[in-house]
């Protein structure tokens, strides 16, 4: 009897051993395993894609962000650039409308005088009388672009922002 207490009893202290042992033994090969799986795995990269409302408002971000650099480095004030939010007649959704000082203060002046004279405001006429200062207006933009590197690279932006969005807007 006291043989089998004695056999009981190793077997009984040795089983923790025994299991930790199997443990052991089973956590190494799934280690393995999962380092052999993580060595073979493939990676896949998913990349996103943004909605046409996401690439306009960036569009738009990169517009207001250029003509405020822009607006910054300008020492000539007609050729300050005004943006601002306008709904269009009849809407409620507002667009980003950006345009020279020079450009608003002619139409202001042709409103006015629309409305004194009871005649009719005409924007092509607007645009025609000042085809010469919209020339110098872009030549004055060139040179500071040209002259700063930081102003270079939102217009890239701005440009690279812009196809993309009419890329995608063609093709749907």
């Amino acid at each position: 009897m006291k043989a089998l207490v004695t056999v009981l009893f190793l077997i009984v202290s040795a089983s923790p051993a025994l299991a930790a042992e199997e443990d052991n033994g089973e956590q190494m090969a799934a280690a393995d395993t999962a380092s052999a799986e993580a060595q073979s795995m493939e990676e896949i990269t998913v990349l996103g894609q943004m909605n046409m409302t996401q690439l306009e408002k960036t569009v738009e971000r990169a517009k207001l962000d250029f003509w405020d650099s822009y607006n910054a480095v300008n020492d000539v004030d007609e050729f300050r650039m005004v943006c601002e939010k306008v709904a269009r007649t009849g809407t409620h959704i507002k667009t980003l409308q950006c345009a020279p000082s020079y450009y608003l203060e002619a139409s202001r002046k042709q409103t006015e005088r629309a409305l004194r004279t009871g005649g009719a405001r005409n924007s092509r006429s607007i645009a025609r009388s000042l085809e010469k200062k919209k020339k110098e207006a872009d030549a004055h933009m060139v040179a500071l672009v040209e002259e700063n590197p930081e102003l270079l690279d939102k217009w890239n932006y701005l440009l690279a922002a812009n196809q993309t969005y009419e890329q995608r807007k063609a093709s749907n």
